[in-house]
């Protein structure tokens, strides 16, 4: 499973605009005071009309659609509404992930200060797993809970939603994953993928947004809800949805509140990050240095954790917290290291295959899906990793852009006890001696699947670039495309015949390189992060094609402009 060293990845390059509409994308740019170039990114990303990039360019608030796009919403906010004012007592049901605790975080903080106090619980990851589940609901029950709401989960929760109907608990279920062939027979279940107009691509927080949203109508006075995108940008990022346009209005509004939030909870979050008060909070900072620390409490320890920091009304409560989530995240770094090791043992002896599916009963559960990324973003194939022993055999997958894992898992179905997620990440269970069987359909299916289509990972190349137009001004303007996600990714740019002058190796896996345009006449740094295994020692006076971000550094107090290498290839 090895790849072609020449370089990381296939080069795509994206076609030019065709001759027909550049007159008419010259008038635009020149309408909106953008320049062709952004014009062109955004052409590229399928968004072409004047009316289309300038709401792409202004995601306004303004510009969501209305509740009642989403089926049931308005209906099952009325009746939740209906339950808290006669008096009965309510549970939010979350998750441990970063969706599911900023999901529950949203609801429970909203009905705290309408004057109500809601029960919330989120699953022991070890000991009761995804979902609805009869121990924990048994112990609300015994609270005298009559109304349950799920917030990212619920929707595949069949037998545990007849158990509470058969108990007298009603049953609100709000999630965004993809529903199974049968639904729970709840009250009243909000999922845009079972109908309406709007929001199919949003998180389960952004559906507990909208959620509470409607429930703010039912009461008096109103609250000013746009406190809470904060946690909605958190969940949204961490969840790796499609940043199309509802998204983008909420997690470009939301970094806004993030950027400049009270909440005791996110202040200590990022203190312990290292994010200083004046650093600008993007969709990096939140995907690669909050959101792993919200998430470890649930890998390593106890969801609950997560849920306690964001509610947190003491800074100094929010401070210990927040220390013992940064604890988690180290131990779970080291642990992760531990089983990628192991994993790309196990993967090496595999050979060539569609699809790897990799057991270790000792694997620690909370960690097998990062693992599962990193395998799958290294040898490129559907990548399951499984954990556990004496019973349930519990496992975690992700997926290539080709490969439609849940499909993939739709098909397996006689060999699972249960399953659930997305495209591009899923888990599962199966009984151990169902793991054998299991592989085999798994990567027949897949093979079936994609056909005779070569697994290779490719990159595409937005622009074609010399180093004279990179500037300040440009990289300033590429950042009205942010927030970046899968959809609305990063603009990639590639420059050709770049003259190495210097190379030089920083920390244990970093290389960078001094880069010399020579047509322009201009040097740049270019940084390959983690790349020293890739980047030939005696690349000095080559000539390279780089694939590449400008970034604008600031090192030592001094601003500068650095090229971030996503790939090169020696001419």
């Amino acid at each position: 499973m090895s790849m072609n060293k020449t370089s990381l990845f296939r080069w795509s390059i994206k076609h030019d605009v065709p001759k027909k509409h550049i007159a008419c994308l010259r008038k635009i740019s020149r309408e909106l005071n953008i320049s062709f170039l952004l014009a062109k990114l955004l052409w590229d990303r399928g968004i072409r009309s004047k009316k289309d990039i300038y709401l792409f360019l202004n995601p306004s608030l303004k510009y969501l659609k209305p509740l009642s796009s989403i089926k049931n919403l308005k209906e099952a906010a009325r009746f939740v509404a209906t339950i808290l004012k006669q008096g009965q007592k309510i549970a939010i049901w979350g998750d441990y992930d970063v969706d599911g605790i900023t999901s529950t975080a949203i609801l429970v903080d909203f009905f705290r200060k309408k004057g109500f106090s809601p029960i919330y619980y989120i699953p022991d990851r070890f000991e009761e797993g995804y979902g609805l589940n009869i121990y924990g609901l048994k112990k609300l029950v015994s609270q005298g809970v009559k109304c349950i709401i799920t917030v990212d989960s619920g929707i595949s929760n069949v037998e545990e939603v007849k158990w509470l109907k058969d108990k007298g608990v009603h049953v609100v279920i709000t999630d965004h994953h993809l529903p199974g062939d049968d639904l729970p027979d709840a009250d009243f279940i909000v999922n845009p993928k079972l109908g309406g107009e709007g929001y199919y691509n949003v998180a389960g927080v952004g559906i507990a947004f909208l959620f509470m949203a409607a429930l703010n109508k039912e009461f008096s006075p109103s609250l000013d809800i746009r406190e809470y995108l904060d946690l909605v940008a958190i969940g949204t990022i961490a969840d790796v949805v499609p940043m199309d346009l509802d998204n983008r209005i909420l997690v470009k509004n939301g970094l806004l509140v993030l950027n400049e939030t009270k909440r005791p909870g996110i202040i200590a979050l990022k203190e312990v990050s290292g994010l200083n008060k004046g650093a600008k909070i993007g969709t990096y900072e939140v995907g690669y240095m909050l959101s792993p620390r919200l998430n470890a409490c649930g890998r390593m320890a106890k969801g609950m954790l997560g849920v306690e920091l964001l509610l947190a009304q003491d800074m100094k409560y929010a401070q210990k917290l927040a220390k013992e989530l940064d604890t988690y995240n180290d131990l779970r770094k080291k642990e992760e290291d531990k089983i990628l090791k192991e994993a790309l043992d196990k993967c090496d002896k595999k050979g060539d295959v569609h699809g790897v599916v990799l057991y270790n009963e000792d694997w620690h559960e909370g960690i097998i899906g990062i693992v599962a990324s990193r395998i799958c973003e290294k040898v490129y194939r559907p990548t399951i990793l499984l954990t556990g022993k004496n019973g349930i055999i519990k496992g975690s997958g992700r997926s290539i852009p080709q490969v439609d894992l849940y499909a993939v898992l739709k098909s397996c179905k006689p060999y699972l006890k249960k399953f659930g997620g997305h495209k591009q990440a899923a888990g599962l269970s199966l009984e151990p001696h169902m793991i054998e069987d299991f592989e085999k359909a798994f990567v027949e299916t897949i093979k079936d699947m994609i056909g005779d289509e070569d697994l290779i990972p490719q990159i595409t190349i937005d622009y074609t670039i010399s180093f004279a137009e990179i500037n300040y001004s440009l990289i300033k303007e590429l950042e009205m495309l942010e927030p970046y996600g899968p959809g609305n990714p990063e603009p990639l740019f590639s420059s050709y015949k770049l003259f190495v002058k210097k190379s030089k190796i920083v920390g244990e896996e970093h290389v960078f390189l001094e880069l010399r345009d020579e047509i322009s006449k201009r040097t740049l740094w270019g940084k390959a992060w983690k790349m020293k295994d890739f980047i030939p020692k005696n690349i000095e006076g080559k000539y390279i094609d780089v694939a590449f971000y400008p970034k604008i550094s600031t090192y030592n107090g001094l601003i500068g402009i650095d090229l971030y290498i996503k790939d090169l290839i020696i001419a």
